[in-house]
């Protein structure tokens, strides 16, 4: 599987036995705890020469403290180094917005409830966040317009939902958390009903999700937990075919939108490893995979608990 681009010292996780029969990941989050994170994005894309792309590396610092029963998160990102010719090539607000979701926040607070569902509590700060990012970038700019772009992506999120904003950054500790009080047994496969993002911009799709123990003692020597996730045929048609219709009302026949939609695809894996020694996920590799014809686009994003012991 992929590795990070910083090692981690020693091997990543106390092995389990060979006779376990059930693992709980069962992160033991409690006041005090401080772990030292990093996150990573590359892009693989069919239509650009270099086969993959780095987009950024964050060190991440995640402490937990506790007040009146309740476990507060504070993630904390250092500087983030990443492909700067990203921001302002070929780009307007809309793409300027996209590209910003591939990067963590400076600062994000967070609860986790008993669901595993991230509650994002620092809202106001995420808003003002990407324009006084992009700010920084545009005013090192001779360019006029990219002053207004920023201004775009500005009003964009002054106007955005809060419950938007909250769902745009959970994604981030919601990978780190997704498996919390989960339970697994090696060789035992769970489907659970899900959902998976329309590519073209409409309703959700309805999709399976597919958990399983992949390797009891991986070349880390953890736990390998995958968690894949595909839409169902039958209403990815009807969803896909319906957005098209109403994207291209009147522009294409029933035979051209089916043709297009036979092209567009999207499957979503996640790979996490467990550490029965710590007790914590050490690392989660997430891939989206989306193609269309002979253009194919891959994202990955990997969160590497790099504390020690």
């Amino acid at each position: 599987m992929p590795a990070s681009s910083v090692a981690v010292q020693g091997q990543l996780c106390q092995p389990a036995s060979d006779a376990t029969t059930s693992v709980v990941v069962g992160p033991p989050w409690s006041d005090g705890v401080v772990r030292d994170l990093l996150f990573e994005r590359s892009r693989r894309d069919s239509r650009t020469r270099d086969l993959e792309r780095f987009v950024g590396v964050t060190p991440v610092r995640l402490t937990v403290a506790e007040a009146a029963g309740r476990l507060s998160f504070s993630w904390e990102s250092e500087s983030t180094v990443f492909d700067e010719s990203t921001f302002f090539r070929d780009m307007g607000a809309v793409e300027m917005i996209a590209v910003l979701d591939s990067l963590p926040p400076p600062s994000l607070r967070y609860s986790v409830s008993g669901e595993r569902g991230v509650e994002i509590e620092n809202i106001e700060d995420l808003r003002a966040w990407p324009a006084k990012f992009l700010r920084s970038f545009a005013s090192a700019s001779s360019e006029s317009e990219r002053l207004e772009q920023v201004e775009q992506v500005e009003q964009m999120y002054a106007a955005m939902p809060s419950e938007v904003i909250a769902e745009r950054f959970a994604d981030l500790p919601g990978l780190l958390h997704y498996l919390d009080g989960s339970e697994f047994r090696p060789g035992e496969v769970r489907e659970v009903p899900d959902l998976v993002p329309n590519l073209l911009g409409g309703e959700p799709i309805p999709a399976t999700t597919r958990h399983e123990v992949l390797d009891l003692i991986d070349d880390d020597g953890c736990v390998a937990i995958k968690v894949r996730t595909v839409p169902d045929t039958e209403a990815f048609t009807a969803v896909v075919l319906e957005t098209l219709r109403q994207r291209l009302p009147g522009s294409l026949t029933e035979e051209d939108l089916r043709a297009e939609l036979g092209r567009l695809e999207i499957e979503l894996t996640t790979i996490a490893q467990f550490d029965v020694g710590s007790g914590f996920v050490r690392r989660v590799t997430s891939t989206q995979r989306i193609g269309s014809g002979s253009h194919i686009r891959i994202d990955t994003t990997v969160i590497t608990d790099m504390t020690a012991g």
